[in-house]
Order: C-alpha cells, then structure tokens, then sequence
C-alpha cells in the first residue's frame, strides 16, 4: 500500500492498532514484571554453580579418558561416547571442544573421532 494512497479512514485504522499495540506491549511488560518477582522460584538462578558440578565435570573426563583408551588407536566417536554414557552428544562434542582440546594425551583422528594418544 502506497503511503499516498491512505485515505483518512485508513490513517484513523492505523491510529487505532497502534494504540492498541501500545495497551498490549504494556501489558505485556506489566505481567513479565510480575513474573520476574518469582524468577527465583519458578526456575534455577542461570550460572549459579552448585557444589556437585565440578565432581560431575571430572568423571566425564575420567570416563571419557577411560573409553578413548579402551577404543584404542582407532579411537571413539563422539556418538559411541554420548550414547555409552548415556547424554546428549552435543554434551561430548563441547567437552572435547573445551576441556578435551586442553588434555594433550586426546587428539582429533577423524571426523567427530577421538583417540587416546597419550
């Protein structure tokens, strides 16, 4: 719609849906205001470690070091070792990416393959 063609019905339209946007934004503001005072409650505190996570961080790697050196120089997937252990691959795929590129006895030997070379 051309902004020239707009007759005055048109223009008083879209007075209209704007202030109704406005009451609904506001609206909207109002009941995540409500909802952010229970935010505590309703849901776990984002970056808020809890003392059993670094026991949980280090068997993952003591596991996963475990499986790459049974799998030998062939190594392992990152498949194999999520569904092993029975988590998300995309769990494996960060560990190696962050605390496995750390460890020099771990190397990339194929694509989302790893081996115990150490």
């Amino acid at each position: 719609m051309n902004l020239k063609n707009l007759s005055s019905a048109d223009l008083k339209q879209i007075g209209q849906l704007l202030k109704e946007r406005a009451a609904l934004v506001g609206g909207v503001e109002k009941i995540d205001r409500q909802l952010q005072s229970y935010q505590g409650v309703l849901e776990p505190q984002v970056g808020t470690p809890t003392k059993a996570a670094p026991r949980k961080r280090r068997k993952l790697k003591q596991t996963v070091a475990a499986l790459l050196q049974k799998a030998g120089k062939g190594g392992a997937t990152v498949k194999d070792i999520a569904r092993r252990l029975k988590v998300d691959p995309n769990r494996i795929y960060t560990w190696f990416y962050s605390t496995g590129n750390r460890m020099g006895e771990i190397k990339k030997v194929g694509e989302a393959r790893y081996a115990w070379v150490g």
